[in-house]
């Protein structure tokens, strides 16, 4: 298991940093993992997820077919 740091998630998905916390506040994006003290991480794994189901989502809206 890879963790992330917001960084990372950042360079994966080009959005404000603020913006993932409130997806994160929503139930929208996967929660960080919270390691010591001021260390917060995410789930490779979980994240690669999420982007998969947007992509997923967006075909499905353009009716493109998966393979």
């Amino acid at each position: 298991m890879k963790l992330l740091k917001i960084r990372d998630v950042l360079e994966r998905i080009p959005v404000s940093r603020a913006h993932i916390y409130n997806l994160i506040a929503e139930g929208k994006f996967p929660r960080q993992i919270k390691l010591g003290g001021t260390g917060a991480f995410w789930v490779e794994s979980e994240v690669e997820a999420w982007i998969q189901g947007h992509i997923d989502a967006a075909d499905a809206r353009i009716g493109v077919r998966k393979r």
